[in-house]
């Protein structure tokens, strides 16, 4: 099993409920058993709750700076530290999420979802990982029955072939953009899931559907690609009618899809497990088998490598490292748990 270095987001003046502020990004090491280990601070640096590695350049990474909307990229220097690149404001209040996509000039952008207020800000990037100005601003309006979707929430991004998807947590909508030779956005529709739904993060299954998780409506939505859009195949509960904790409190956060579809992983955080998801190869067909305890409390988001799962538990301040058994319903912790302050992403580097 491969050793090397895993970044850790954190929050530095946001962390609440117990979480203790960190100092900047974390620096973990992943031992030949496959467990994470702590390091130390790679870089003091305000609010990188979520980190993005340069794909033309895995020495470069981009993180928001949630608390004071910004984005800041860093440098690898040396195995586990990092110089700072730079800082500019996000474009939008509260950026959580960074999406990275070539356009067919060969111009390279960074769409910043800003959780704040619903804006989605494409930045312009340089190979060097220099960000420059907002050069586009897309807007939302609407809200969600939940209490906490009072208005548009961005979440997230995801680029499907020459569409890219955004997610508002607020509205219960993914907005659908086509992506024009300049790299600017057209949005072009906005599909709409079950009220409540809350959608928050998306990844592309093997089988080349979208899967979206529901924060607030502890569910998983199934987005099937045809021609110029998406359309909603499905979407199905976290838990099984088996399931012995009640998650209908829980708040989902992050997802995960093994290499050949045939499971996924979802955080729930407040009955505190992940919730481990059975699908067929072509990935529309997802139903909820069981759930893993977390190892501590607020599972804000999980890695997956080879059979290990690591878990950033934000609330408990802790990351823990779980192999799971052949058939990902279950799991045992290898190594010791690591104290690391309001953990909220993991990234290898």
């Amino acid at each position: 099993m491969a050793a090397g270095i895993v970044w850790v987001g954190t929050y530095t003046t946001l962390s609440a409920h117990g979480a203790e502020p960190a100092q900047g990004i974390g620096a973990m090491r992943r031992g030949a058993d496959g467990a994470l280990t702590w390091v130390d601070t790679a870089i003091a640096a305000p609010d990188p709750s979520f980190l993005l590695t340069h794909p033309r350049d895995p020495d470069i990474l981009f993180a928001v700076d949630e608390g004071g909307h910004g984005v800041q990229s860093f440098r690898r220097d040396g195995e586990a530290s990092l110089a700072r690149l730079g800082w500019v404001a996000a474009g939008g209040k509260h950026p959580c999420h960074i999406g990275y996509r070539v356009d067919r000039r060969g111009g390279t952008w960074l769409d910043v979802s800003c959780y704040g207020d619903g804006t989605i800000a494409v930045h312009p990037v340089s190979t060097e990982g220099v960000v420059g100005e907002v050069a586009q601003i897309l807007t939302a309006t609407g809200s969600g029955p939940h209490p906490a979707q009072e208005g548009p929430h961005a979440h997230a991004t995801l680029q499907v072939g020459e569409l890219l998807l955004s997610a508002d947590l607020g509205t219960d909508e993914v907005h659908v953009h086509r992506i024009h030779d300049d790299g600017m956005l057209e949005r072009i529709e906005s599909i709409l899931l079950p009220a409540g739904s809350g959608p928050r993060d998306m990844r592309v299954h093997p089988g080349g559907v979208v899967w979206v998780l529901g924060e607030h409506g502890q569910n998983l939505s199934v987005l099937v690609p045809e021609d110029d859009t998406v359309r909603l195949a499905d979407t199905v509960p976290l838990a099984p009618r088996a399931q012995v904790a009640d998650v209908s409190d829980d708040q989902g956060a992050g997802l995960s899809i093994t290499p050949s579809g045939l499971r996924g992983f979802v955080g729930l955080r407040g009955t505190d497990q992940i919730a481990v998801l059975a699908s067929d190869e072509s990935g529309v067909n997802v139903h909820a088998v069981g759930g893993i305890p977390s190892g501590g409390e607020w599972p804000r988001h999980h890695l997956l490598l080879d059979e290990v799962i690591h878990i950033a538990n934000e609330r408990s301040n802790t990351v823990v490292s779980l192999r799971l058994g052949p058939d990902g319903e279950d799991a045992v912790q290898i190594g010791e748990t690591q104290h690391v302050p309001s953990a909220t992403y993991l990234l290898p580097a």
